[in-house]
């Protein structure tokens, strides 16, 4: 149903803007565990639940995001920096390909910003004391980035959340930030009640609840 005129239609849905949609989703795990059903229903010829996905998950990110502000720091600082043999290692063998790369390129080729210096890419060596929380289940800032960088932060530490994903708020990180603040010390926290605290919804059997 189109928002502004509250009337059905027909509209073509490209594998850009589906794909796209489907990685917005793993960024929650409630939302995930929609997609096994939203999938099934699409390969029935149902094509309710995707429609709805896409209105829904687009309509979030328009609300959710400064599009503007995306493309000036991303166009600056990650896009001119990406070569063609690290799109074809990481686009190899997932549902997306490299379809996001290239919309993402081409969005910048329009936006046209500066790119930034290439020393912008050189690690931070700091002895700062760093916390940093990351969920095991996150696709968009994997734990292995909060891996590499601690080889060059030596008072930082970094806690796994177990089942975690992107856009996830718990208590007990509240918990830990509010300690790491008081003490200045990553190192001594208790991070054993964040365990179990962040688990994987069972799969959705319909679009019931769906966000």
């Amino acid at each position: 149903m189109n928002p502004a005129t509250k009337r059905h239609e027909t509209v073509e849905l490209s594998k850009e803007v589906f794909v796209d949609r489907l990685r917005d989703m793993f960024y929650e795990a409630d939302a995930a565990a929609y997609v096994p059903y939203i999938i099934d229903r699409a390969y029935r010829g149902d094509y309710a639940p995707a429609g709805r996905m896409v209105e829904v998950w687009t309509d979030t990110t328009w609300r959710g995001q400064s599009t503007g502000l995306n493309l000036s720091v991303t166009c600056a600082e990650d896009v001119p920096f990406i070569t063609e043999s690290e799109i074809a290692k990481t686009s190899a063998g997932s549902f997306i390909g490299d379809t996001r790369v290239r919309a993402q390129q081409r969005a910048c080729s329009i936006w046209n910003v500066t790119p930034v210096s290439s020393e912008y890419q050189t690690p931070v060596h700091s002895t700062a004391p760093i916390l940093m929380t990351s969920g095991t289940d996150d696709p968009a800032t994997p734990p292995q980035y909060g891996t590499e960088a601690l080889r060059y932060l030596p008072n930082a530490r970094q806690i796994l959340i177990p089942h975690a994903g992107h856009d996830q708020e718990l208590d007990c990180e509240d918990d830990l930030i509010v300690k790491f603040v008081r003490t200045r010390n990553a190192k001594t926290l208790d991070a054993t009640k964040c365990a179990g605290t962040s688990l994987r919804p069972p799969f959705a059997t319909s679009m019931k609840g769906f966000p």
